[in-house]
């Protein structure tokens, strides 16, 4: 059973692990991704040539790109997961609210 580490130093190892893990699944989505892609119209034409039925060609164009696409999802759910609420948008976008809420509540303070 694995535990939580309890020292800074720990939990910013594990910190660094996990990133490097996102790091990792990125790069060969991005590789795997590239040469699916390069492939694609080679394989297509193989089939091309192969059969008579052209919805069996579209299918496999299909399957390619919704593979990717459920693939990408992951690794901006992956993404999410390791970054959280750090993504430097987000942030922003957090601080910007509460100084609007913040300054809502003083006028709304300020008319009574």
């Amino acid at each position: 059973m694995k535990t939580k580490p309890t020292t800074e130093f720990g939990r910013a190892k594990q910190r660094l692990k996990s990133v490097k893990a996102f790091y990792s699944h990125l790069i060969v989505f991005v590789l795997i991704a590239c040469i699916t892609l390069l492939i694609r119209s080679a394989v297509l034409a193989f089939f091309i040539g192969k059969t008579s039925d052209p919805n069996f060609v579209t299918w496999i164009d299909l399957n390619i790109f919704i593979n990717l696409a459920i693939w990408g999802a992951i690794v901006i759910i992956h993404a999410f997961w390791i970054f959280g609420h750090t993504i430097p948008f987000f942030k922003n976008w957090e601080e910007q609210k509460i100084k609007e809420y913040m300054e809502e509540e003083d006028k709304k303070i300020q008319r009574l």
